[in-house]
């Protein structure tokens, strides 16, 4: 009977076991449930005892204790066989949790894939730290569109309540840095009075002098004495027939006597001024707009004085020393200016900017 209930027992366990290797491999494996490669492994690694082999490392890597070591197929797959167990870190053995450059380390391998007998190549991957590779991984092109397209989309739909709420806050700033900026820059031009007044008279000499100054007497002028000669002088035609000669002299005489009133012609002048001079200009003023909106027009069509303009403009953004000034009083005022970023600062961290963020 003792015989019998053992042979019973053997048999009973036996179908059991196999009737779960089936159940597993048929409704699990089949089924895509579990890889076809972890009952092998599994077997594996219970009928395989773990080995620890050591590790040469031809360059200081990154290692620490737990990264995976896996073993590729024929097939091109690859399956975990071990890990780093523990790392030599500047000569002194420790198992160390966080990455540090080593050059010998021991790794605890299962199964038969990788033989502890004869050296084996181990090839070392890490993953790159740069920002570029982070975003290309986690946002291939087609999730990058995705994201964007949702952005716009939520942008347009709520466009009206983002300008309400941020509207406010934004000119704050804009005002409150402006009133700073307008100080500061005064100051920093101040500091540099002797530059630009150096400037100003290089400036003086080669531009308005060798360059305005005939084109103005060679193209500007005609085109202002044929829009707005003839309205000036009809201008200046009433006013002299409104002009009193006996009323200038006979004051003037008086201012010249000994008597003790004196400024009788300055008296005259503004009276004359406001009363005759002004209506006159006025009466007017249709003309004096069209002749100058004339001019203007001619002016900016000539040629000549575009050439002039645009080579004097490129010059002077060209010019060196006018760039090192521009960019000085820009870094001063704008980049580098601590009350600015203090303005800005204050309005963007304000309760009302969290609030509407």
């Amino acid at each position: 009977m003792k015989s019998l209930r053992i042979v019973l027992g053997i048999a009973i366990w036996t179908a059991l076991v196999s009737g779960l290797w089936w159940l597993v491999d048929q409704r699990l494996v089949a089924g895509g449930g579990v890889h076809s490669s972890l009952l092998p492994g599994l077997w594996e690694y219970v009928t395989s005892p773990p080995r620890i082999v050591g590790v040469s490392i031809l360059e200081p890597l990154p290692l620490a204790v737990g990264d995976p070591i896996f073993a590729s197929s024929a097939a091109g797959e690859y399956r975990q066989v071990g890990e780093i167990r523990s790392v030599d870190v500047s000569g002194s053995s420790a198992r160390q949790q966080a990455a540090s450059p080593v050059m010998s380390a021991t790794a605890v391998l299962v199964g038969a894939v990788i033989s502890g007998q004869t050296p084996t190549r181990i090839d070392y991957y890490a993953t790159p730290h740069s920002m570029d590779w982070v975003v290309a991984t986690m946002l291939p092109p087609g999730k990058r569109r995705q994201i964007a397209d949702e952005i716009r989309s939520t942008l347009r739909r709520h466009q009206a309540v983002l300008i309400a709420e941020l509207k406010p806050i934004v000119i704050q700033s804009l005002h409150d840095a402006i009133l700073v900026i307008e100080t500061d820059l005064i100051d920093s031009l101040q500091k540099r009075r002797d530059e630009l007044s150096s400037l100003a008279g290089r400036y003086q000499r080669e531009m308005i002098e060798e360059e305005l100054l005939p084109l103005v007497r060679e193209e500007i002028w005609p085109i202002l004495r044929e829009h707005a000669e003839p309205t000036a002088n009809e201008i200046g035609q009433h006013l002299w027939e409104r002009v009193s000669l006996w009323r200038f002299t006979w004051r003037y005489l008086y201012d010249r006597s000994p008597l003790p009133e004196k400024n009788r012609v300055r008296w005259e002048w503004e009276r004359f001024v406001e009363q005759e001079a002004v209506p006159e200009l006025e009466a007017h003023t249709e003309q004096i707009v069209a002749a100058m909106q004339n001019v203007l027009s001619d002016v900016a069509q000539n040629e000549r004085v575009q050439t002039a303009v645009r080579e004097r403009l490129l010059k002077t953004i060209e010019d060196p020393y006018v760039q090192r000034i521009v960019w000085r009083v820009t870094r001063e005022v704008f980049v580098e200016n601590p009350r600015v970023h203090e303005v800005l600062n204050n309005n963007w961290r304000s309760p009302q900017a969290r609030a509407a963020l």
